[in-house]
């Protein structure tokens, strides 16, 4: 069902832009007939029939036409996609992904090693992302569209098929001559059907017929056959029978466009009047030709999409027409069609250039050369596989990515819902498209981030908890951190501004009294890890709003949260060992509880540095102490390839290399910042060596592939 909203999602802003771009070719119509109002009928059809085949061309063209430069729209309040470059926030060193308001002509992005390019990328607005109406609505407007659409056709098919059946059913008229307009297998017929008299010619679909009256036949003279042949036979001789069939049926693709029944009706009024000017032209009077009409429409009510004499257009205007004088109604010359033709050519092309800017992801075919950087940056090329394998990885039908939920039992993973749609997955899968440049609804890579998103919005409960199939508060937190991440790149949105606010409100009412928090809401317990994790999504989400600049919301978030991460540090900073044991963690070291006998690893110690690298000014020694503590731990994780993919090394990994990135931009010295160069160097060899063939990391034991690809994608992002 949600795939199918997808779908329909996406039909509507091409048909939209159609039917806008339809509208503007019209209105040039319109303009050019009123200009030469003066100027024949059959000059003036012809204008329509260029505007109706200009119509139809319209997504041909759109697509094979560049669009004009300069027009993408922006507005103070729309970041434009584009490939993200990085910039402080000196004052809480935060690294923040800064939009510009333009694109490069084309700027190369490589996903999973193939080569795309953004054209023209259209706005992002902070809008773009709402809570769960914006699919479903788009998606009714394209059924009402279709359902339309269907509808005309349906009335235009019944109209072709009760016109088919009077022509069978019609007699051939005696002593008719079949070749009057010079085509061959011309009919001419008499028929009892109130419809008659009109035109049948889909050439060359089937052969034309004049399909007469029977009762006027009888009883009127030879001057009203006359006329009647010389205006059906124009009809026959213009083919206007397969034109204003056409022309229906490119208004049931466009019908929510009033213009295009306007223009059609227009079409039939133009082209009923040039025939009337072929009959007077043969020398009819135009009293008795005017009294003939009049009297042949008090005796039918054709209702056929095909051309009749009486059957289009208001009457009165046509004898007001056939009896003015000075009234121009010569045929219309070669020269006047092409520059009918020239002209819509023209104003076709210009409607196309114009209207919103495109934007996708465009794979380019591997055939075609690309032009390659001098040096080719290995980590750059390792990110960009690894999102096009978490791309590989969405699941297009739940809008999210999946995973094993469960918990931790001993050294395995416990698992309680199998590959199921995974709130923490998705939100890491977020947070590392947005780092890693990705922009929301901007190519196929920002449509999952979006869809990605609203998964999250639906996921949360109305306390605030973000819970998917039984996941716990560290999902939760890795959600606050991906909300924070999308409104930094994307701009305030209300829908993700109010969620986000409601989830830090959920944490910070769950802090227990110790401080800390633990996997499920309100444990009296307390962990390192998952304070740390509550604490960093916390002030992640904290900065976020002080970037936007809400000043009352800045105020409000100090008195709350303050002391929230005052307790939540001092918690952690109980955890930390003052001197070593005998079995192993020295001075620095952090337990995974209070409690002497806990257990101390990587992951442990490395969610303590975390908290330390969040201080601005004396906690340099007492980092660089912990550094070393968690560095004695790699040997034995990289000895033990079954280690190398387990969840808790793969946590410990993330979370180091988030504290080692903090620490680099809040404190310190040039020996942090050799630190985190080294660490970066040391990621890219290990993820290098660990990468599955085809792009991506796989897991041994825990949560799955995609929630291990997307915490390597954060890594190498930072």
């Amino acid at each position: 069902m949600q795939l199918t909203l997808d779908v329909l999602a996406a039909v509507a802003a091409p048909l939209s832009l159609f039917l806008l771009r339809a509208s503007a070719l019209l209105s040039i119509a319109w303009a050019a007939t009123y200009a030469l109002r003066r100027a024949s009928a059959a000059t003036r059809a012809w204008v329509w029939r260029a505007a109706f085949v200009g119509v139809a061309l319209l997504p041909l063209i759109s697509e094979l036409v560049p669009p004009l430069p300069g027009l993408a729209r922006s507005s103070g309040n729309e970041a434009t996609a584009t490939t993200a470059h990085v910039a402080r926030a000196e004052a809480l060193g935060w690294r923040a992904m800064v939009a510009v308001s333009s694109l490069p002509e084309a700027a190369p992005i490589e996903v999973a090693g193939a080569p795309f390019v953004v054209e023209a990328a259209e706005p992002v607005t902070s809008d773009r992302i709402a809570s769960g109406w914006l699919e479903p609505l788009l998606a009714a407007l394209v059924v009402v569209w279709t359902t339309g659409a269907l509808g005309a056709l349906y009335g235009l098919w019944r109209g072709l098929a009760r016109s088919a059946q009077i022509v069978r059913r019609s007699r051939p008229l005696a002593g008719a001559e079949a070749t009057r307009a010079g085509v061959s297998r011309l009919r001419v017929l008499e028929s009892d059907a109130p419809e008659a008299p009109f035109v049948w010619d889909l050439r060359p679909f089937a052969s034309p017929a004049i399909v007469l009256a029977a009762e006027a036949v009888q009883s009127r003279g030879a001057d009203w056959k006359r006329s009647v042949m010389l205006h059906e036979l124009q009809h026959v001789a213009r083919r206007d029978g397969l034109v204003l069939v056409l022309a229906r049926v490119v208004s049931a693709f466009a019908w929510p466009t009033p213009l295009i029944w306007l223009a059609l009706r227009a079409l039939r009024c133009e082209t009923e009047r040039a025939c009337d000017d072929a009959v007077l032209r043969a020398g009819v009077r135009p009293s008795e030709y005017a009294s003939l009409l009049v009297g042949h429409a008090t005796v039918s009510a054709p209702s056929l999409p095909v051309p009749a004499m009486v059957s289009h257009g208001p009457l009165t205007a046509r004898i007001g027409a056939i009896l003015a004088p000075g009234v121009k109604r010569h045929e219309s010359t070669r020269l006047e069609r092409f520059t009918i033709a020239a002209c819509g050519g023209v104003a076709l092309t210009a409607v196309a250039a114009c209207g919103a800017a495109r934007s996708e992801l465009k794979p380019i075919p591997p055939a075609e050369p690309m032009t390659e950087p001098a040096v080719e940056d290995p980590r750059a090329a390792l990110l960009n596989r690894g999102i096009g394998a978490l791309l590989a990885m969405y699941d297009a039908e739940v809008g999210a990515w999946r995973g094993d939920v469960g918990s931790k039992f001993n050294s395995t993973w416990r698992i309680t819902a199998a590959n199921a749609p995974h709130v923490g997955v998705t939100a890491l899968a977020v947070e590392a498209l947005v780092a890693a440049g990705v922009r929301p609804g901007v190519g196929s890579a920002g449509a999952a981030l979006e869809r990605g998103v609203q998964f999250l919005l639906r996921s949360q409960d109305p306390a605030g908890f973000v819970s998917a199939h039984g996941t716990r508060m560290r999902d939760h937190a890795h959600t606050i951190r991906a909300w924070a991440s999308v409104l930094r790149a994307a701009g305030d949105s209300g829908p993700i501004r109010n969620a986000l606010e409601r989830a830090m409100e959920f944490t910070r009412e769950n802090q227990n009294a110790a401080g800390g928090w633990r996997f499920t809401p309100g444990s009296v317990d307390s962990d390192i890890q998952e304070t740390t994790y509550q604490l960093d999504a916390l002030r992640t989400a904290l900065i976020t709003i002080d970037e936007l600049g809400d000043e009352e919301m800045r105020a409000t978030n100090e008195r709350l949260y303050v002391p929230v991460f005052e307790r939540g540090v001092a918690y952690i900073a109980t955890c930390r060992l003052l001197e070593g044991v005998s079995w192993g963690p020295g001075v620095g070291a952090y337990r995974f509880e209070t409690d002497d006998r806990s257990r101390v690893d990587a992951s442990t110690i490395a969610a303590g540095l975390v908290s330390l690298s969040w201080a601005q000014d004396d906690g340099t020694e007492a980092w660089r102490q912990t550094f070393e503590q968690f560095t004695a731990y790699a040997p034995e994780r990289d000895d033990r390839e079954r280690a190398v993919r387990h969840f808790v090394t793969w946590e410990a990994e993330w979370l180091a290399s988030r504290a080692i990135e903090e620490a680099h931009r809040n404190l310190w010295d040039d020996e942090v910042a050799h630190i985190a160069s080294a660490r970066r160097a040391a990621d890219l060899a290990r993820l290098t060596r660990l990468e599955r063939e085809g792009g991506g990391w796989a897991c041994d034991e825990g949560i799955g592939d995609a929630y291990f690809t997307a915490l390597a994608c954060s890594i190498l992002a930072e």
